[in-house]
């Protein structure tokens, strides 16, 4: 969001006692981090192996432990992988063990 300081309503310091009644007509600018800076996520991780593994990949980073393992079980098989193949291509299909984080 882009704005600049010429548009902003400035108040005199003297109306402050009359707040509430000034703030009821003004646009308030939050500049806040969203979610300070982290967005959780909110979908389900993996639920079987018929992802990408690059799909499979993220969810690794970002901290669910049953793609953490499968990640492990194809880095121990191979050094050569297909970030596009399906993660049944390697490990066959697998139904997730682990609750989520």
């Amino acid at each position: 969001m882009k704005f600049q300081f010429s548009d902003l309503n400035w108040v005199d310091f003297k109306y402050l006692q009359g707040f509430n009644k000034i703030n009821k007509n003004v646009i308030v600018h939050k500049f806040e981090p969203i979610d300070n800076g982290w967005r959780q996520f909110k979908g389900k991780f993996p639920q079987n192996t018929d992802i990408t593994v690059w799909e499979l990949e993220k969810f690794a980073e970002y901290g669910d432990m049953q793609s953490k393992e499968w990640l492990h079980e194809i880095t121990d098989r191979t050094q050569a992988i297909n970030h596009w193949a399906k993660v049944s291509y390697y490990l066959g299909l697998k139904i997730r063990k682990y609750p989520p984080v």
